[in-house]
């Protein structure tokens, strides 16, 4: 096999053999770069990235530090009494997985901004909100932070 390169390559002309001394290591370069370096420098990157996304939540949260409000255990009975006192009517409370899920009606949406409020002075936090129709069908998913 050598000996059908060589004489291949002494078939070659003078600029031809010039041309593939000079290109072949251009296009090695050009090849490691391409599947080596490239790909290390976008690992690098995106694990920086997220680096720097992991700081800013730690630092969000150190933050927080004592401004939130401790779990207060709530049932559904609770549940349907807070939302009633910020105006909701026809109130349906269930949990699922250490969510609580409520629904109810309200006239103006200042009643779920309100229950939501006082939902934060519980400690829960709302995951999800729904609210569509006239009166208003609310839907809204709370989770302990």
């Amino acid at each position: 096999m050598m000996a059908s390169l060589k004489d291949y390559w002494n078939g070659l002309e003078a600029r031809e053999q010039r041309l593939i001394k000079l290109g072949l290591p251009v296009i090695l370069l050009l090849l490691l770069y391409l599947l080596v370096w490239e790909p290390l420098q976008e690992k690098r990157q995106q694990v920086a990235t997220q680096d720097a996304s992991l700081e800013e939540t730690l630092a969000y949260l150190q933050g927080l530090k004592g401004k939130l409000q401790p779990v207060q255990e709530l049932n559904a009975q609770r549940w349907q009494a807070l939302a009633q006192s910020q105006g909701w009517q026809q109130v349906e409370a269930r949990e699922a997985a250490g969510l609580w899920k409520l629904t109810g009606q309200v006239r103006n949406p200042g009643a779920v901004e309100r229950f939501l409020q006082a939902a934060v002075e519980q400690g829960w936090y709302w995951q999800a909100v729904e609210m569509q129709g006239s009166p208003l069908q609310v839907n809204v998913e709370l989770r302990p932070l």
